[in-house]
């Protein structure tokens, strides 16, 4: 391996610290007037720091409630959502 790679892993370890995960709650329901239907439809969303709302003060703001508000207004239906992410997650440590 590489030297100076090792030597960037060993600094990035050590001196990169993550920020807090934003507050908020992480599920909440955009509700269609109108919509008479029994049920919202349910989405999940399961990531990264994007899911976990990195670079937000509050989970409403984070990608997954505005994702889910889209799909509610493309498809006119009620949307509950829920998000569960975890910041310096990858892919390989999420699947």
């Amino acid at each position: 391996m590489n030297v100076l790679a090792l030597a960037e892993a060993w600094w990035a370890q050590h001196s990169i610290h993550l920020d807090q995960e934003p507050g908020g709650d992480r599920f909440g329901t955009i509700i269609i007037e109108g919509d008479t239907r029994a049920a919202p439809l349910r989405m999940v969303a399961i990531g990264d720091s994007m899911i976990a709302g990195c670079g937000v003060d509050d989970q409403a703001h984070g990608f997954t409630p505005d994702l889910a508000a889209v799909f509610s207004r493309v498809l006119n239906r009620s949307i509950a959502w829920e998000s569960y992410g975890k910041l310096g997650a990858t892919v390989r440590r999420v699947r």
